[in-house]
């Protein structure tokens, strides 16, 4: 008489081998010569795996499946524009290290992205072309209150006190006439 055919086999934790006479662990069920954990849905399934056709599988179906640094690409979480891989995650990518806007602006660093800001009191384009500006308070004399005159300085229109510049001379003081300083005698 022959002893009878006994057969052992190693448990691997992480979809063990089936065959479709054999079964599986309870709550799993023999899928393509694997043991796959049963689902109805993504609660019923580890961190990092999702539900699909009733099995447990490692992915993600969208990017919320996945965490907020990253978008699922290819069923697989990836890190998002704006952040690198590090460790367990994602962290977040210093993009004004890279100096990405003009000179005469200044970049805040945001999560997954930066922003560029002009100066306080200037206007113009912070990402680059002519940059940030002082803008013209002033295009003509009209256009200055009272009698301060427009004066160019430093490639900018700026209404002035046309007498803050004069030097006059002994016994004599400044008066604006139509924006312009007159030295008048006392």
């Amino acid at each position: 008489m022959t002893a009878p055919l006994a057969i052992f086999a190693t448990l691997d934790t992480s979809n063990p081998v089936c065959h479709q006479m054999y079964s599986c662990a309870q709550g799993e069920h023999c899928n393509n010569g694997l043991c796959m954990k049963v689902c109805f849905n993504d609660g019923n399934c580890l961190q990092g795996e999702v539900c699909i056709e009733g099995s447990c599988e490692s992915g993600c179906r969208n990017s919320g499946d996945c965490t907020q640094d990253e978008v699922c690409i290819s069923r697989k979480c990836m890190c998002a524009k704006g952040y690198n891989p590090s460790g367990n995650g994602c962290v977040d990518l210093d993009e004004c290290q890279d100096n990405p806007c003009h000179t005469s602006a200044s970049c805040t660093n945001v999560p997954g992205s930066y922003k560029c800001a002009c100066p306080f009191n200037t206007i113009g384009d912070p990402y680059g072309g002519n940059g940030c500006i002082t803008p013209n308070e002033c295009n003509d004399d009209e256009d200055c209150y009272g009698e301060q005159a427009c004066t160019k300085s430093n490639g900018v229109n700026k209404c002035v006190d046309p007498c803050a510049s004069a030097i006059c001379g002994l016994n004599s003081f400044c008066q604006v006439e139509n924006h312009k300083p007159l030295c008048v005698c006392q």
